[in-house]
């Protein structure tokens, strides 16, 4: 089953599908020459933002501004 939902994100990483799709993430990425550390740790990334952007999601798109996404997703550069 896809990791599409974003039910399967607010439920966090603790469930058994997150755990399917981190092992098949970090497999695909290795067989394509990654390393398996940087792997783990850029997967561990990714997850995170995707299940910010399913609780963002949740919030609706009215009540969604440019400046909570540049909060909350870090994207001004640190001075």
């Amino acid at each position: 089953m896809p990791m599409t939902q974003r039910d399967y994100y607010l439920e966090g990483r603790n469930n058994r599908l997150m755990e399917v799709y981190r092992r098949f993430a970090i497999k695909v990425a290795v067989s394509y020459g990654a390393d398996e550390s940087q792997a783990q740790r850029d997967f561990e990334e990714l997850i995170d933002f995707e299940i910010d952007l399913a609780n963002v999601s949740m919030l609706g798109v009215n009540k969604l501004t440019i400046k909570y996404l540049i909060v909350k997703f870090r994207l001004l550069p640190h001075h």
